[in-house]
């Protein structure tokens, strides 16, 4: 399994417009694409930061999902006035769950 990283950040008072743009725009998309697996999004309320961890069957299915997901990184950035930070690939060695 592997899994991207994305942070962003913006206006801490706006995290909840970014989850809603994550419940309208992102999770329908991502669900559609082949080898998505789950994803997960933290929030730091006070410092307006974002971060979406994406999981993807393996590396082939993480590399292909790039265009489709770019551009709703960016939607979620920008409805939060902010900007991405940064978009890290890993793979996963090791979970609890």
């Amino acid at each position: 399994m592997h899994a991207r990283i994305s942070t962003i950040e913006g206006d801490a008072g706006k995290i909840d417009d970014a989850v809603a743009t994550i419940n309208e725009k992102v999770l329908p998309v991502v669900k559609g694409i082949e080898g998505f697996t789950a994803v997960n999004f933290l929030a730091d309320r006070s410092d307006g930061r974002l971060i979406g961890i994406a999981f993807w069957d393996s590396e082939s299915a993480l590399d292909a999902s790039v265009e489709a997901v770019d551009p709703i990184r960016t939607a979620v950035a920008d409805a939060m006035d902010g900007k991405v930070v940064s978009v890290e690939s890993f793979e996963l060695v090791a979970q609890s769950w």
